[in-house]
């Protein structure tokens, strides 16, 4: 035992063992000290199960998900080598990835054409809400946010159309400003 235990021991002992007739409580001191100890080893005991269960839990679950990983690794092993042979035993396969090329794009300029057709009439549509919430310039304007959503989504459709057309000639790159100069006085009249 250490010093400052012993100390405490003793202390206790001799506020307990006051004359000599507390001599004759020893065998109820010893039965309440054998209580006290048959407790707190049950506490201990109760606490280490716990503990050891909880640690059991844990390495059940580590070893599960180690074994779960080692599953996905293998399929997706499978999955690669299954892709790789797919692509060498499709004999037409370059002919259906550019077929399939093919159709992206045709999707693509159809998308485009679409939108530089409806282009004016999205136009005429925000011009008439601009006017409407210029009519009272210290109004809520309520046609504000549409306004902005619209005038981006046709700003963004605008640059993407001027960056596809930079490989074309100056005058279909002119042709496309002038398409989208009414855009950009809309722009310029909501800024």
């Amino acid at each position: 035992m250490a010093p400052v235990e012993t100390h405490a021991v003793s202390r206790e002992l001799s506020e307990f063992f006051q004359s000599p007739d507390d001599l004759l409580k020893i065998a109820a001191f010893r039965k309440k000290l054998m209580k006290e100890k048959a407790s707190i080893d049950a506490k201990l005991k109760s606490g280490v199960k716990e503990q050891l269960d909880a640690t059991r839990d844990g390495l059940k679950k580590l070893f599960g998900t180690r074994n779960n990983v080692q599953v996905i690794r293998d399929e997706m092993a499978t999955v690669d080598t299954a892709c790789r042979s797919t692509a060498k035993d499709v004999k037409m396969f370059d002919q259906i990835s550019r077929v399939s090329l093919v159709h992206r794009n045709f999707a693509q300029t159809d998308e485009m054409v679409q939108n530089l057709t409806e282009l004016y009439d999205k136009l005429d549509v925000i011009s008439s809400m601009l006017e409407a919430d210029r009519q009272d310039v210290l109004g809520p304007a309520p046609n504000l946010l549409t306004i902005h959503h619209q005038l981006t989504q046709l700003e963004a459709f605008r640059n993407q159309m001027m960056l596809q057309a930079k490989s074309a000639s100056a005058d279909d790159r002119n042709t496309l400003s002038r398409y989208f100069q009414r855009l950009n006085k809309e722009l310029a009249i909501f800024e």
